[in-house]
């Protein structure tokens, strides 16, 4: 049985970004730069006002109060360059080009206006309020490297630098596959031997909320020969595909042995995790991954966090050393328990006077209580060889939602 670091190690070997495509700027966000973006000349391309006021000579106004004449003005958007000679000044607008002649921007509210003489109240730094020629980057800079993710203000450098089309990683396409002859659909009645799916739609919120598209979710009979078509069919739309339930060792786990009559090549089969010991990870010659989740549903959730979204990651173009997001944050009351497997325990996050946020172990029932799931946060990772750890101690945080 693998250790969760042997495991994602497998997964991280196995899985490659898929290939690049270009985006138009409104439909890349949330993939990931296959390509560095430069810059196509300098940030600022010349100096600029950045306010309201007047452009100056600072040597005219080293003594004040004083009075300049004003020539003209600049606009943002202007092209217009009045030359400002000695005793001269330029009304100027935040984001106009400062003008030849001219080495510093002075306030409006520091002035007095009277027609076209202009009476300034103190002296200017020289080159005051002034955002200078290549300030923020100059031309031929990499300004986003290769593996970032396109958010609101990476889409924002890429329009101000003329990428109108980044090339990214294409993003993994997933397919859902619950197997269990217990399964009924939400909308169904039950009896008591029965149960409704849960996990299927529970997966399809977490991949839709990372951004990820689902193709199909569909449930199966524990038979063999349908785990088998169902596989085969649902590879052909996805890029990932994730089966739940079936992959323990009694008589109707079905899916390893559905796996590999199917085409695909087990990696691992059992992590040294809790919950969710009976995980599976394959691969098909195509490049496509298959992984195999407990039924109990918080054992999936697990599983989802811990090792797919990771691998759907990756597959997007994410660097592996940024496919596992954590947080630190403080313990907030004791936790025990047994050694042996590495712990994944349930916690909500609360406001503590002194420590900010702090995890708060959530009680729960065991591994098929996906009410308590409802009521957390996340899990906060205790390490195999790990007995207990007892309040304030800080302990890496594992989200299952976002946080604010």
């Amino acid at each position: 049985m693998m250790t969760p670091l042997e495991a994602w190690q497998s997964i991280g070997l196995h899985t490659q970004p898929l290939p690049a495509t270009h985006r138009s700027l409104a439909s890349a966000t949330g993939y990931v730069l296959s390509e560095a973006v430069v810059a196509d000349r300098d940030v600022p391309p010349v100096n600029r006002a950045a306010m309201d006021g007047y452009a100056v000579r600072a040597e005219d106004l080293a003594s004040c109060p004083a009075t300049l004449t004003l020539i003209g003005e600049v606009a943002a958007g202007s092209d217009a360059t009045p030359l400002v000679s000695q005793g001269e000044c330029v009304a100027i607008y935040t984001g106009a080009n400062v003008p030849p002649g001219a080495d510093s921007v002075i306030m409006v509210e520091e002035t007095e206006a009277a027609g076209t003489t202009i009476r300034f109240l103190k002296p200017p730094r020289s080159g005051q309020h002034i955002f200078r020629q290549g300030e923020n980057a100059q031309r031929g800079e990499i300004l986003l490297e290769a593996g970032v993710v396109l958010g609101a203000a990476e889409v924002g450098v890429c329009a101000a630098v003329g990428v109108d089309r980044p090339s990214v990683f294409g993003r993994p396409r997933v397919a859902i596959l619950s197997t269990g002859a217990e399964l009924l659909d939400a909308s169904e009645e039950v009896e008591a031997h029965q149960l409704r799916n849960s996990n299927g739609p529970m997966l399809v919120a977490g991949l839709t909320a990372a951004g990820f598209e689902v193709t199909h979710c569909r449930a199966v009979d524990d038979d063999e020969e349908r785990i088998v078509q169902g596989i085969r069919d649902l590879l052909s739309t996805c890029d990932c595909l994730i089966l739940t339930g079936g992959v323990s060792v009694g008589k109707y786990d079905l899916v390893p042995q559905a796996i590999q009559q199917a085409g695909g090549t087990v990696h691992f089969h059992g992590v040294a995790i809790k919950p969710g010991k009976p995980q599976l990870f394959a691969t098909t010659d195509a490049g496509k991954i298959l992984y195999g989740l407990p039924g109990n549903p918080l054992s999936s959730m697990v599983g989802l966090q811990e090792f797919i979204l990771p691998a759907l990651r990756r597959m997007a173009g994410t660097p592996v050393e940024r496919c596992r997001p954590m947080l630190k944050v403080h313990l907030g009351a004791d936790i025990g328990g047994k050694t042996g497997r590495l712990r994944h325990n349930m916690v909500s996050l609360v406001s503590d006077e002194t420590w900010g946020m702090v995890a708060m172990p959530v009680t729960h029932s065991g591994s098929a209580d996906l009410i308590a799931g409802a009521r957390a946060d996340g899990t906060v990772i205790i390490p195999a060889d790990v007995a207990s750890i007892p309040a304030g101690k800080m302990v890496h945080f594992c989200p299952w939602r976002t946080i604010g």
